[in-house]
């Protein structure tokens, strides 16, 4: 599948009462710098979003720790079918290519698929930007210094409710 036009991704709301519950949460440790707080913001909203709008096809509980956050990006989610979905969060996305942190791949979550979330924490909404397969990553270049793989976002599959009719077939 190729790449469909992002624009066309609705705008989600971000409840307001769920931006200052994650707000007052990535600001509690005040020895964190505030980037290292704006990305724990992210990376909260995006789970907790990404979780309910895929929750019918997802085991009970996320599968890695809030702690990581401060280490990498993302949060992987167990589907029923046993495969994972990494969700990675930005407030920005760069339309021509995605970063994919190496952890995601050879770290205890791997991933099977990775969902990029834009946020905008302004004008509190989310936009689902597009997912791609593991192979597909695998197959894009990997920048050492960065230890992260590249992806031409014209790889995304951008119609997010393909990966659950993936899920459902793989069952």
């Amino acid at each position: 599948m190729q790449y469909t036009d992002s624009l066309a991704q609705p705008m989600v709301p971000i409840e307001p009462s769920l931006h200052h519950k994650v707000l007052t949460l990535s600001t509690l440790d005040q020895t964190l710098n505030p980037q290292v707080q704006y990305q724990l913001y992210l990376n909260h909203i995006a789970l907790e979003m990404g979780f309910d709008w895929l929750s019918d096809d997802l085991m009970p509980y996320p599968t890695i720790p809030y702690q990581n956050w401060k280490q990498v990006d993302g949060s992987a989610l167990r589907f029923r079918s046993r495969k994972t979905v990494v969700i990675i969060p930005g407030d920005t996305i760069d339309a021509k290519t995605m970063s994919i942190p190496d952890y995601w791949l050879s770290g205890t979550n791997q991933g099977d698929y990775f969902l990029w979330i834009q946020i905008d924490c302004n004008e509190l909404w989310l936009k689902f930007f597009g997912f791609i397969d593991r192979k597909t990553v695998e197959q894009s270049p990997y920048n050492s210094e960065k230890e992260s793989y590249t992806v031409q976002s014209n790889n995304l599959v951008a119609d997010i409710a393909v990966l659950s009719i993936i899920n459902q077939i793989c069952c």
